[in-house]
């Protein structure tokens, strides 16, 4: 079974819709038993993913396992402990992002602050490693970024990663497998296809 790692905020934002689309895709992955990581967050779109996602591997249960992962600046906030999951702390933000990083299928980006611009950013850094040859040559095996673009939230980031490419200080190969999706329709029907091939 594929395994995923979420990111988003830990808020909920200003539309009932953010709340019900991370509703929906933690119920979906929880269903289908994936493993999945996520930041730890009890709160906002973090909160409604994992509790929904617990939720729905009870429901069917599943073989499903979800992990938190946090810095220890935020237990006490957060307290995973008080949540039911299986979790791991970190001394520092940028360990967390290395955790979260490593060891998955592909990665889920909702709604979020500048936490998750940060992830998204450092996703695609990590998996594009051609120090040692041409980068415009070559396989990195880049994971797929499934990017929630709920009313448009990440069209000024697609703009922006397009005008870097136009200004000739971005590969094309380096963001191809960022996958803008504008509904959460579409967003499942891409997972569903994910997990299947």
């Amino acid at each position: 079974m594929k395994s995923f790692t979420y990111f988003s905020g830990a808020h909920k934002g200003n539309k009932p819709e953010y709340l019900e689309a991370a509703h929906k895709v933690g119920t979906f992955l929880g269903s289908k038993g994936c493993f999945a990581k996520y930041g730890g967050s009890k709160t906002g779109l973090m909160g409604e993913f994992c509790f929904a996602y617990m939720d729905a591997v009870k429901e069917h249960n599943s073989a499903g396992r979800i992990l938190g992962i946090l810095p220890q600046k935020y237990f006490n906030v957060n307290r995973p402990d008080e949540i039911g999951i299986e979790y791991l702390l970190t001394e520092t933000l940028s360990e967390r992002k290395h955790e979260l990083i490593k060891d998955v299928d592909a990665f889920l980006v909702m709604p979020g602050g500048i936490g998750t611009l940060d992830e998204i950013f450092e996703t695609v850094e990590t998996d594009y490693k051609p120090a040692d040859r041409d980068p415009t040559i070559g396989d990195y095996s880049i994971r797929p970024i499934f990017i929630l673009n709920l009313f448009g939230y990440y069209d000024a980031t697609k703009a922006q990663l397009d005008h870097m490419v136009e200004e000739g200080f971005l590969i094309p190969k380096k963001i191809e497998n960022m996958f803008f999706i504008d509904t959460i329709e579409d967003y499942l029907a891409a997972l569903e296809k994910f997990i299947e091939d």
